[in-house]
């Protein structure tokens, strides 16, 4: 079964410390964790505290001791659900992956576009629900030398979503990020 403590080490490396760029549309993040998309994370509380004591550039190795937690269990309770159920550990990191970045719904409608392209036809409303999981299994069970070339498919349509956001701010970043998860 897919472990989370793999995905989540592969995801915390790209997704760092504080970001506040003004190209961003997630606004301000910590971690990959928007403020705009997710005020009521509780980090929050620890970030404004200690950027007020220490400024925000000197204080992230502390945030990391105060939040590594929250991050960790805001990332499994938000974005892993069911992937433990899957025995492919490559394509239960970039389904987390690519949930992280770009939010569970559209990952949800690339995952159902992908199914019933691979004549698994499911509803496309980005809702994984348990419809879709077993849909998913039972190709990961059934068909398991396709798994690979589903994984890349996944893969294509978060490139393809990548050039659509004609953002050259972060463009590279997300297709180094890409890359190396093509890599595992």
């Amino acid at each position: 079964m897919a472990d989370f403590d793999l995905a989540y080490s592969f995801t915390k490396r790209w997704e760092g410390g504080h970001v506040h760029h003004p190209d961003d549309p997630g606004g301000e993040t910590w971690a990959g964790i928007s403020r705009k998309y997710h005020p009521d994370w509780p980090g929050w509380a620890h970030i404004d505290q200690v950027k007020d004591v220490y400024g925000s550039s000197v204080w992230e190795g502390e945030m990391w001791s105060r939040t590594d937690a929250l991050v960790k269990d805001f990332y499994r309770g938000t974005f892993w659900g069911d992937l433990g159920n899957l025995r492919d550990q490559t394509l239960a990191t970039v389904l987390f992956d690519t949930a992280v970045n770009c939010g569970n719904l559209r990952t949800g409608k690339w995952l159902q576009e992908c199914l019933c392209a691979w004549d698994r036809p499911v509803t496309i409303d980005g809702i994984v629900g348990p419809q879709t999981m077993r849909t998913l299994t039972d190709l990961e069970a059934n068909r398991p030398q396709e798994v690979k070339d589903f994984t890349a498919a996944l893969m294509d349509l978060r490139g393809a979503h990548y050039i659509k956001q004609q953002n050259p701010t972060f463009t590279r970043g997300w297709f180094r990020r890409l890359t190396a998860l093509r890599g595992r």
